[in-house]
């Protein structure tokens, strides 16, 4: 996250940490708590009240917002290639890719062996 995009943030958005994770391997939630300060005689400068769980409370400054994002980085993206399908319509095997590319050539493939295959993305 930039200084620009802290300045922009709001009450109650959900910053998810980069690095910080809870038990299960997702990204710590922090949520906004108050409006971002700025400063008018230096522009770089700001910070973003945030809270996690029912005590921690920190600030975000200029020098600690590339630490989180608004999109949770532990979230999977891509695409999956779903390969053939038994009697009662359910997948036999799922295979996951970060490009389409990639998707779209092994899918490819299947179908050239007599599989059925499709690209979802995940």
């Amino acid at each position: 996250m930039t200084v620009k995009q802290a300045k922009e943030l709001r009450h109650g958005d959900v910053l998810y940490h980069r690095t910080y994770r809870n038990s299960d391997g997702t990204a710590q939630r922090w949520r906004v708590s108050g409006k971002p300060h700025t400063w008018k005689r230096d522009p770089k400068r700001v910070e973003v009240p945030v809270k996690h769980g029912m005590y921690d409370n920190d600030r975000l400054d200029e020098h600690s917002v590339h630490l989180v994002s608004k999109r949770d980085p532990t979230e999977r993206r891509g695409h999956d290639v779903i390969v053939g399908y038994d009697d009662s319509g359910h997948a036999s095997g799922a295979k996951h890719f970060h490009s389409k590319r990639e998707a779209d050539h092994y899918a490819q493939r299947a179908r050239n062996d007599g599989v059925t295959a499709r690209v979802r993305r995940a």
